[in-house]
This record gives C-alpha cells, sequence and structure tokens, in this order.
C-alpha cells in the first residue's frame, strides 16, 4: 500500500470513528429522552359480574409499551395477572407510555366486551390515567350464556325544539321517566361564531353523570351523580370549538334503575330552531350494567 493509499485508509478509518461517535451520542440523547417520556405504570382494576358482585380468579392480560417502542410498534412482553377474593386486580413495578388491558377470561364466562382492548396513558401522556386504589377501573364479566337484549332497551330519539322558548321533555324507558332539556342562546345580529348558548340537562326526579372523553363505564358507577348538568359555550369562550356537540351521559332513576344516552346537537345560527339526537340505553332491571 503506497503512502496516499495509506493516507486515505486512515482518513476513512477517523471519518468512520467520527460518524459512529457521533450517532452513538445521537442513539444516547434519544433514549435519554425517551427514559424521560416514560412514566411509573399504576394500574387499579376490578372485575365484576352483571349484578355488580366481584369475580376473583380471572385472569387479566395486559401489555405495557415504552416510548422507545412506539415507533417501532413494539411492547414489552405480554403479561397477566389473577383477580383476587375481591375481583381485584392491580398493575404495578412497571415503567411505560401506555397500559393495554388486552383481555379478561375466566372460564364459565365471557368479558361483555371482547375484542375491545382498553388503554391507559402514563408519564408524557397527553391524556394520562389517575389511578384511584378507592375507586378502581371495572371490567364487566358475564356468564356465557347471559344475553344483553333480554334486559337492556335501546331506542333512538329525534328531537326538534325552539331555542329560549322553555323546557323540552323526552319520554324515555317504559316507567314514565323523563328527559329535560332547557336550550338557551344568546346570538347577537352578525354573529357567526363565539356566540353563547346552553342546554341544561336533567332525569326528573333522577340523577345524572357525565363522562369524560375516554371513560367508559360497562357499569353504572354508584357515585358522582347530579341533579342538573349544563352544556354549552359562554360568549368569546377561549375553549369555544364548534356549535355542534356531542356528549354522553349515565343517568340513575328515582326508582334506582340505570341507563345511558348520547346527546348530539347542534346550536344554529341561522334559525331559531334546530335538532337533537338521543341514543338510549335503559336497564330496568335494577342491575348496573350498560353495555
Amino acid at each position: 500500500m503506497n503512502a496516499v493509499s495509506k493516507i486515505a485508509s486512515g482518513v476513512l478509518v477517523a471519518i468512520g470513528a467520527v460518524l459512529a461517535l457521533g450517532f452513538g451520542g445521537m442513539a444516547l440523547r434519544v433514549a435519554r429522552v425517551h427514559a424521560q417520556m416514560d412514566g411509573k405504570v399504576l394500574f387499579y382494576g376490578k372485575v365484576v359480574d352483571h349484578q355488580g358482585e366481584p369475580v376473583s380468579g380471572v385472569k387479566v392480560g395486559y401489555l405495557v409499551m415504552k416510548a422507545s417502542q412506539l415507533a417501532r410498534m413494539s411492547h414489552d412482553p405480554y403479561a397477566e395477572v389473577i383477580t383476587d377474593e375481591n375481583g381485584r386486580f392491580k398493575v404495578e413495578k412497571r415503567n411505560g407510555m401506555s397500559l393495554s388491558i388486552e383481555s379478561v377470561q375466566k372460564e364459565g364466562y365471557r368479558f361483555a366486551t371482547a375484542g375491545k382492548v382498553f388503554t391507559y396513558g402514563f408519564g408524557s401522556n397527553s391524556n394520562p390515567h389517575r389511578p384511584d386504589s378507592q375507586r378502581p377501573v371495572e371490567f364487566l364479566l358475564v356468564p356465557s350464556e347471559f344475553k344483553f337484549t333480554d334486559i337492556l332497551r335501546p331506542e333512538s330519539v329525534g328531537v326538534r325544539f325552539d331555542w329560549n322558548s322553555g323546557p323540552v321533555e323526552v319520554p324515555i324507558g317504559k316507567t314514565g321517566e323523563v328527559l329535560i332539556l332547557r336550550p338557551t342562546r344568546d346570538l347577537k345580529p352578525g354573529e357567526r361564531e363565539g356566540f353563547a348558548w346552553k342546554v341544561e340537562i336533567e332525569i326528573r326526579d333522577g340523577e345524572l353523570l357525565m363522562k369524560d372523553k375516554d371513560d367508559f363505564f360497562p357499569l353504572a358507577p354508584l357515585g358522582g351523580y347530579q341533579k342538573r348538568i349544563v352544556i354549552g359555550y359562554e360568549r368569546d369562550a377561549p375553549n369555544w370549538g364548534s356549535a355542534w356537540m356531542n356528549r354522553q351521559f349515565v343517568f340513575r332513576t328515582r326508582t334506582g334503575d340505570f341507563g345511558k344516552f348520547d346527546l348530539s346537537l347542534y346550536a344554529d345560527r341561522d334559525k331559531n330552531s334546530t335538532g337533537a339526537r338521543l341514543f338510549f340505553a335503559f336497564n330496568p332491571s335494577g342491575q348496573r350494567h350498560l353495555d
């Protein structure tokens, strides 16, 4: 090898070393960022049957995904935990950005929402899960032969109403329950958006609970209900997003029965009347399952 070749070879080796150091340093920085994005995974769950009774000995399968695994769509190895005599289970001593409940299994039972994966965020996730040992997340397991359609009574209702014209009453179920809507709107001439509107919602002689966007209630909660809930926007509210709104509710009647409904409505700015669509699932058995 002549002198020029030796020099060229040395330069290439040096460049390779520099690149290796550069890429190695970048990889280290990325790894540190990923580690900072992860958080402590702590999750409290409970498995109950259609009557709200705890189910012990249930295998709950789950996956934990770290920030470094997101791009590759990989995850930690599949793991299982067994419910105790109170139907409770806990996932702990893990780090990651998300926890997915993949399966809930016990012989003689079936998972009421089979095929649905429930994912909860941790660490730097934009919507982190808030674990609460006093209020574990409930999962519904029912006897294999159980049929929800024998009890739940779904129905869809369209409603038309005028703004600022008093309450609108919507019968629900077959036991005389009534949903009451009180729509009001403050629209200035020429105002296209940012106007004030609201709808007061209540169940006659009952109570309501509005679900957060990521809430899932296979069973109606026992607490947290209110007599009246108001949805809408104040004029020029910072979070004023649209005249269209969809919200989900759980309700409890005066007789102790439970149900749920979705309410979709449009605060029409061009007309004095508008419409809403409600989808109900009412359980008149006194049991809490809703799905």
